[in-house]
């Protein structure tokens, strides 16, 4: 089986962990039904695993440090899902991400330079309505890819135009970019360079 798509039924109960029997699975979609329990690490056993979506459902689970083996994974929505916890450290290993978006989930801690510095080809990084909090991490902007940061309705803090230092400098700062952190907690003055894209 190459893709596994089930969104939109009604079923329930938890995800099975045979699931990470299908050795060939590229995409697996989940979303919108009524799974609970935790997401099981072995979702992540296929190496040939690229996009995986588990938006709206009940879960209560953090991500799975077995995220790093779904080394081919490229597109990762799981928005209002029930994740806890803080992104884990494994997870600066996907560097094929291009979309993540853990929207208005239970995601705590502060966003870790070495995890989001490992995405290498985000394009899209969205991370609003969870509960981040602290200072922005002082992003290595060495990506021409991304374009759409949102990280809305958390709970950061610290000097706005230090978080952005070297957004200016790198072609991620262009007209077509989006860039969204209302809803936090920060302080100083507006980076001038906003003015300019």
């Amino acid at each position: 089986i190459l893709e596994l798509l089930l969104a939109s039924h009604a079923f329930k109960g938890e995800i099975p962990a045979s699931i990470g029997n299908l050795p060939y699975l590229k995409t697996l979609s989940l979303s919108r039904n009524q799974l609970t329990g935790t997401v099981p690490s072995s979702i992540f056993a296929s190496e040939s695993l690229e996009e995986l979506y588990l938006d709206f459902i009940n879960l209560d689970s953090p991500i799975p440090a077995e995220i790093k083996e779904a080394t081919q994974l490229s597109h990762f929505s799981a928005v209002h899902s029930g994740l806890t916890g803080d992104l884990p450290m494994d997870m600066m290993c996907s560097s094929k991400l291009f979309t993540l978006d853990l929207s208005r989930n239970k995601l705590t801690g502060t966003l870790k330079k070495v995890v989001i510095n490992g995405w290498n080809g985000i394009y899209r990084l969205t991370l609003d309505s969870n509960e981040f909090a602290g200072e922005l991490p002082t992003f290595d902007w060495h990506t021409a890819n991304l374009r759409y940061l949102s990280l809305r309705n958390n709970k950061f803090s610290g000097n706005f135009e230090v978080s952005l230092l070297g957004f200016q400098n790198e072609q991620v700062a262009t007209s077509g970019s989006r860039l969204r952190l209302d809803g936090n907690a920060f302080s100083g003055e507006l980076p001038s360079f906003i003015y300019r894209l």
